[in-house]
């Protein structure tokens, strides 16, 4: 899935009116198994943040210099940044589904990576030198 047609969804009034108001359809064929391991998805994603944000909050705490606090802040902020990010997926994948149509993520995965692989330099740098 592009950026593009990820954007599509959010500014329209009409999808976040859809989810206050989402009237489940029949199941059939696949349906449910896909909206059930969305959900899973889900919550791993989000486990994945709050655990981030774990490691953040211990960097900060338990190191005491000024770059731990930042490695941690900058935890804290990936785990909140995962945190949203997952939960705008998971309701795209919802409509994706629905209208049965559904295009992979290929911007989202890297973002995320590019992000940790940062914050891992950084606390590599911290805990060797």
């Amino acid at each position: 899935m592009s950026w593009k047609s990820f954007l599509e969804y959010l500014p329209s009034k009409e999808v976040f009116i859809s989810l206050v108001y989402y009237k489940p359809r029949p199941n059939r064929g696949n349906r449910a198994r896909d909206l059930l391991a969305n959900e899973r998805t889900f919550l791993s994603w989000l486990r994945t943040g709050m655990a981030a944000i774990s490691v953040g909050l211990a960097f900060g705490r338990l190191i005491s210099t000024t770059l731990a606090e930042i490695v941690g802040t900058l935890f804290v902020f990936l785990g909140l940044f995962v945190a949203v990010y997952c939960c705008l997926r998971y309701y795209v994948n919802v409509f994706q589904i629905e209208e049965d149509k559904y295009t992979a993520d290929t911007v989202g995965p890297w973002i995320l990576v590019s992000l940790l692989v940062a914050i891992a330099a950084i606390s590599f740098a911290l805990i060797f030198v």
